[in-house]
This record gives structure tokens, C-alpha cells and sequence, in this order.
């Protein structure tokens, strides 16, 4: 048998070299076309992507800010009437000097208060029989500073006591003092938004403004939101079967999630790396729509 006869490319014909030499020039022009239209294909669709999520996000944005404002307004009306009651604004001289029966405490309370417990009532009980965004509604006060009569007085409708126009103290002062809800607003004389906790098998946010005197805090006006209606935000897409939604307080806590209900409470910071968290943190800073890949998933983050 005759040794078969190494090829050379050297000794080739000018044609078979030339046909050789475009042949790889073709495959390498082709593997870096492709490559290219690979990239910015995918750079096209991650873009499209974002884009909607985006918009999903902002659109959900809106819709919690919506159930959030139900709240805060009827917050901020119990407010602005209270103030002006005790710092003169409203025609406490054309109130009686008489004592008229609480509705809620056995107790002869002055007139003047007894028509700010009737009217905070009544406002409670039209705000949560007109927006199921509302679990309850109340006012609680410092010791002494509501009516002689009662020491520590507090009054609060939820949604049972609107649907019968009544209402009910939430106890004493030593047990609503110390919460968040009434603490952070007292001592920062300003509107506060807590994180979520559980409040009889559910969980609830509570949106707290403080009752004003002159410069003294003398209470707190509080509506709680069931943090269950943020489930009427878009959380699923056909396109996207692993879409879910979370929305996120002021500090990063998990106050909805479209899964479990299960992380509601939980930190950002304690499901993702530390370094994406203080990407996250960072962009969070400048108040504008953004995204992010993380490790475990594609968070869309409104402002």
C-alpha cells in the first residue's frame, strides 16, 4: 500500500487556496455577524422587556399611591379639624358649657368634645363604608387631653363597627403609646407611614398624623390599610410566567408580595447580595424608575 501523502496548504493550487482562505474569511465574518446581531437582539429584547415591566411597575405605582391618598386623606381631614378645634379655629364659643354621655365611654363628657368624638365617628364611619381601601379609622389622645372625664381616651371604628355606626376604645394609654404608630408621629410631629404588622390575623399599615395644640402633640389620628388590597395591582402577564410583584416600604420592607404572603415583614437586604442591595440603595436615592438585575430574580423598582 502506498503512504498516503500529507497535504500541504502551500502546495496547493492558487484556486483551492483561494477557495480555502474565503471559505474561513466567510465563517469568521458570519460567527462575528452573528454574534453581533445576537448581542444587540438581546439587548433589543431586554430593553423591550424592561420597558414593560416599567411600565407595569408605574402603573401599579399609581394604583397603590391611589389606596395610599384614600387613607391619608381621611387622615389628614380628621387632622386639619382637630387642630383647628383646639387652636381656636373652629366656633368652640357657640358649644354650650354643658356635659353631654359619651357614646363609647361611661362618661359626661363637655360638649365641645362631644361633638369631636361624634364628628370623628361619622367621618370614620363614611370613609370606610365608602372605600374598602380602609380597614379602620381613630383618634387617641395623651392623658388628660381629650375631657376630664376620661384619662386616656381613644376612639376607633373598623369596618364592623361602620357597617353598625358604632365605635370602641382601644384601650389604655399605656397600651397604644407605645406603639409605632402613635410613638413615631408623637415624638416627630409629623406624618408617619409604619411598616407592616399583624393586627388580629391581619396585615395591616398604618398611616398616623399628629393632633396639634400650639407646638404640643396632644394625639394621633390613624387610618389602617389591609395591606391585602394592594393585590388588585397587575401581578401576572401571559408572556412572562414567572412575573410576580412586591411592593416595598420607605426602609425596604416587604409590605406586599404577590407569592406568599409569607415575606410580607421581610427585608430586601436579606434576600439579595449585599452589593446589589447597595446598588439598589444608591439608585433609590435619585428618585427615579430603574432596574436591576439581581441574582435571584429582575426587581422593576418605581420612585
Amino acid at each position: 500500500m502506498k503512504n498516503k501523502k500529507k497535504i500541504n496548504f502551500n502546495d496547493m493550487k492558487l484556486a483551492m487556496k483561494t477557495s480555502i482562505a474565503t471559505g474561513i474569511i466567510l465563517i469568521m465574518s458570519l460567527t462575528v455577524l452573528i454574534t453581533i446581531s445576537s448581542i444587540l437582539a438581546s439587548s433589543s429584547i431586554s430593553k423591550a422587556i424592561n420597558g414593560e415591566f416599567t411600565g407595569i411597575a408605574a402603573q401599579n405605582g399609581l394604583m397603590v399611591q391611589s389606596i395610599i391618598n384614600d387613607a391619608s386623606g381621611t387622615a389628614k381631614d380628621l387632622q386639619d379639624y382637630l387642630n383647628r378645634v383646639y387652636n381656636g379655629g373652629d366656633a368652640t364659643s357657640d358649644w354650650k358649657d354643658i356635659n353631654r354621655k359619651s357614646k363609647i365611654y361611661n362618661a359626661q363628657l363637655k360638649e365641645v368634645n362631644y361633638e369631636v368624638e361624634n364628628y370623628i365617628a361619622n367621618s370614620a364611619w363614611a370613609a370606610l363604608n365608602n372605600s374598602d381601601s380602609l380597614y379602620g379609622v381613630g383618634a387617641f389622645f395623651e392623658p388628660g387631653q381629650f375631657d376630664p372625664a376620661v384619662k386616656d381616651y381613644s376612639v376607633y371604628v373598623d369596618r364592623d363597627n361602620a357597617k353598625n355606626n358604632t365605635a370602641q376604645s382601644l384601650g389604655a394609654y399605656s397600651e397604644y403609646s407605645n406603639q409605632d404608630y402613635y410613638r413615631v408621629a408623637r415624638e416627630t410631629k409629623a406624618p408617619y407611614l409604619t411598616d407592616p404588622f399583624n393586627y388580629k390575623g391581619s396585615m395591616m399599615s398604618t398611616i398616623a398624623y399628629p393632633i396639634m395644640n400650639g407646638d404640643h402633640v396632644i394625639g394621633v389620628i390613624l387610618a389602617d390599610i389591609n395591606v391585602s388590597n394592594f393585590s388588585r395591582i397587575k401581578t401576572t402577564d401571559a408572556k412572562y410566567p414567572s412575573m410576580y410583584v412586591d411592593i416595598y416600604t420607605e426602609g425596604n420592607m416587604i409590605a406586599f408580595d404577590s407569592k406568599s404572603s409569607d415575606n410580607i415583614g421581610k427585608k430586601l437586604e436579606d434576600l439579595i447580595p449585599p452589593s446589589e442591595y447597595a446598588r439598589i440603595v444608591k439608585m433609590q436615592e435619585n428618585k427615579k424608575e430603574f432596574h436591576i438585575d439581581t441574582k435571584k430574580a429582575v426587581i422593576c423598582l418605581g420612585k
